[in-house]
């Protein structure tokens, strides 16, 4: 945890609260703005403490995010726990006692990526209406739900029922964990903290596929895919406790709701530029967030939520956000988003057809075609050994990401998957299993040191805070429906094209090469409007914008 440090920035803000608390009047109205609470001293005096955007990683920031982040296990265990296959260690069925045909299991594996394909749609407006933090404790009820439906299945139907609800939960906490993670880090560590959703997915598909060697029989298979649902119960409980995100309590005019969650979260900072980024940031909020907010709000006063205060402060009529996705997509917001919108739904799709999804889904069968049938636990504990691989791939990412930047890190992890996937055709071709298996490895590594870690980081880093939610629900969408088409789509894939698959990834990870090359902008250490305000308008090669320094940026 970085300790604040005495620095000199102006004393502005100082004066400015000091003349608004002893008039009690705005700059721009004789109408009085009420005082609503008392100015914290780190608040005002800025010779003392640090500009808050520099800020380093503190201990409220740490925790929220981490209990933001079990929804993001609750994720991945979803996703890994019928990576088994039907097949048990134990020689069972799995689920015990409920009868599958293969059709109606590939449907049970396969669904809920469709569930999370309409969570992640329904996650843009659910969040910008009930907020970050109380859409992860509404959702956390839909895992719970799922849950009990899987723990209490006695038909098939019953049991596809639950891994639907479960899969609409997992899509709307993808979108809606990165959200409120982005919107509460600092930005000098937001990679830091942003890695924290795929680190999660990880340790929870990891999990699954560990208690799945031992949970297996009757009723135990129960409680393993009952465990979400736990975990559930810690965020409903705890969750509340925590400070809702700033951008959307500003986004909602919740003036005095937002500065004292900036300030819980910047304990011992000077939060003055950094509110005035957050207004930024907003809707053509700009325009309809009422001046005299935005002056008070940075001078340490702030304006009420209610109606009656915004029209005290000379704002009018609470204005309607006008900012929807479809105004997005066509560049007719302020800030023309076109070029960024693509560039959040293009790595989002490239995610899922670097062919990472059959490896996650399907990689005992890989193992299995490559060890001897009659030992299947050396393959079941080999797709364990894969995903574990990924961990110190996400730790490395986390400690790298800051440092290196988000380009130079998507970069790095598609070229070596494209090199990956060469060498895992060759090793099949000439049936070299020990190459096949190591590259194996190697391919989940830089999958999860880039292209897995960074494009749900990234989005909240690129898009402002007034169409977020819509970009992000869209994005996530794309992620979940290409998902959901791998899951039916690598089998066929498998028996058509056998080795040669992996020459069909490894030019959709050569794509990813050249379109991060061409249209990702960096992000790493930059406010959400610095990147805008380069990267607006339509489509765009990013190397030939540069900086006032004449860097490419």
């Amino acid at each position: 945890m970085v300790a604040p440090q005495s620095s000199t920035s102006s004393t502005s803000s100082a004066k400015t609260t000091s003349s608004a608390r002893n008039t009690g009047k705005s700059k721009s109205t004789d109408k009085p703005v009420p005082r609503i609470f008392a100015v914290a001293l780190h608040d005002v005096d800025s010779n003392k403490f640090q500009d808050s955007r520099n800020a380093g990683i503190s201990w409220y920031v740490l925790l929220s995010a981490l209990l933001a982040s079990l929804s993001a296990v609750n994720v991945g265990w979803t996703c890994g726990v019928l990576n088994i296959g039907k097949s048990t260690p134990r020689g069972q069925d799995f689920p015990e006692r409920i009868q599958f045909t293969s059709n109606t299991w590939m449907l049970a594996v396969g669904i809920m990526a469709l569930g999370g394909f309409l969570g992640a749609l329904l996650s843009g407006g659910i969040s910008d209406n009930m907020g970050r933090r109380n859409t992860l404790v509404i959702n956390n009820c839909l895992f719970l739900a799922g849950s009990v439906l899987l723990g209490t299945a006695t038909t098939s139907v019953h049991f596809i029922l639950g891994r639907f609800v479960s899969g609409v939960g997992c899509g709307i906490a993808s979108s809606v964990v990165c959200m409120y993670i982005g919107e509460i880090a600092p930005i000098k560590r937001r990679g830091f903290f942003g890695s924290f959703f795929q680190l999660a997915v990880v340790l929870g598909i990891m999990g699954a596929q560990i208690a799945s060697m031992f949970l297996t029989g009757h009723p135990e298979w129960r409680i393993l895919v009952a465990i979400p649902g736990a975990i559930s119960l810690i965020q409903i409980v705890l969750l509340p406790f925590r400070v809702e995100s700033p951008v959307y309590l500003i986004k909602t005019h919740q003036v005095n709701e937002a500065r004292h969650a900036l300030l819980k979260l910047r304990r011992g900072y000077d939060v003055s530029a950094e509110w005035q980024d957050c207004i930024d940031a907003l809707d053509e909020a700009r325009e309809t967030i009422p001046t005299t907010v935005r002056q008070e709000g940075k001078a340490g006063q702030g304006a009420s939520e209610s109606d009656a205060t915004i029209k005290a402060a000379g704002g009018g009529e609470k204005p309607k956000p006008r900012a929807g996705l479809w105004r997005t997509m066509r560049g007719l917001t302020k800030d023309d988003l076109r070029h960024l919108f693509v560039v959040c739904v293009g790595l989002m799709g490239l995610q899922q057809l670097s062919g990472i999804n059959g490896i996650i889904f399907y990689s005992n069968s890989i193992f299995l075609g490559l060890f001897d049938n009659a030992q299947p636990m050396v393959a079941k504990w080999a797709c364990v050994g894969v995903t574990a691989s990924a961990v110190p791939a996400v730790l490395l990412c986390m400690v790298w990401l800051d440092k290196l930047g988000r380009r130079s890190m998507l970069l790095v992890s598609f070229t070596g998957m494209v090199v990956a996937s060469v060498l895992i055709f060759i090793g099949m071709f000439f049936g070299k299993g020990l190459i096949v298996v190591v590259m194996l490895y190697i391919y989940y590594f830089l999958f999860n040191l880039g292209v897995g870690t960074i494009p749900w980081l990234y989005l909240p880093e690129l898009v402002p805070g007034y169409a977020l939610g819509g970009v992000m629900a869209v994005a996530c969408a794309v992620n979940w429906l290409f998902s959901f088409a791998s899951g039916f789509v690598f089998p066929m894939i498998q028996w058509y094209l056998a080795q040669y698959q992996f020459l069909l990834f490894a030019g959709f990870s050569l794509l990813g090469v050249v379109f991060v090359m061409l249209y990702a902008p960096e992000s790493g250490s930059k406010s959400v409007m610095e990147v805008v305000v380069k990267h607006r308008g339509p489509m765009h090669i990013v190397a030939k914008r540069r900086d006032s320094g004449g860097r490419m940026f």
